[in-house]
């Protein structure tokens, strides 16, 4: 009989823990909610200026883009039409660009989320916040990427080529071409050799 007594014992507590752990019902208000999940485009729903009405052709742009010394041969475009927002609204997503990086938690990685990533990001959010924006519209936004060799930098293959990003504006009654810096947001004033270097842009 001894030697079963061990036996029965742990038979018993197996049985029992269940009715000795039966959990009560929990209220609503017991349960730690998670935190709202704010999305990165919350910034960018407002319109930062009135719709916008011109557009420009697939020709157009190529034509304004090679007229910055940019070779033709390099220039790629996806659609046949593109709006050309104006220099307010550019000022306005540029402001909230920042906050959709943060939100994005995008940040420079090397080799993963460098400067080619900033500039195909920044066109795809400027993109994705003028629909937002005009919902109405269905034309693409004219933001593209822009790769080019610096003057600061060895000529290649020495050393890599740099990734920007290119911004289609209405100023003053005429169509301008910004260089915009994807990772800090800032415009930049490129040289004829560096703009002549571009061996790829891409609307």
């Amino acid at each position: 009989m001894r030697s079963r007594l061990p036996g029965i014992a742990i038979a018993a507590a197996i049985i029992l823990l269940p009715l000795q752990f039966v959990p009560s019902v929990a209220s609503v208000s017991d349960v730690t909610q998670p935190p709202p999940i704010v999305s990165p485009w919350e910034s960018l729903r407002r319109p930062f200026s009135p719709a916008p009405t011109r557009s420009v052709s697939l020709e157009t742009l190529k034509t304004a883009i090679a007229s910055l010394g940019i070779p033709r041969r390099f220039i790629h475009v996806a659609d046949t039409e593109y709006m050309v927002v104006d220099f307010d609204w550019w000022k306005g997503f540029n402001a909230a660009w920042p906050a959709v990086l943060r939100a994005s938690e995008f940040s420079y990685k090397s080799e993963v989320e460098d400067c080619d990533d900033f500039s195909r990001f920044y066109a795809m959010a400027a993109g994705h916040a003028f629909r937002i924006q005009y919902p109405g519209i269905t034309r693409s936004l004219m933001v593209g990427e822009f790769w080019y060799q610096p003057d600061s930098l060895p000529p290649l293959p020495a050393s890599e080529p740099h990734a920007i990003s290119l911004v289609g504006i209405w100023k003053d009654g005429k169509l301008c071409v910004l260089f915009v810096e994807p990772q800090t947001g800032r415009p930049m004033n490129l040289s004829v050799a560096e703009r002549e270097s571009c061996f790829f842009a891409r609307f």
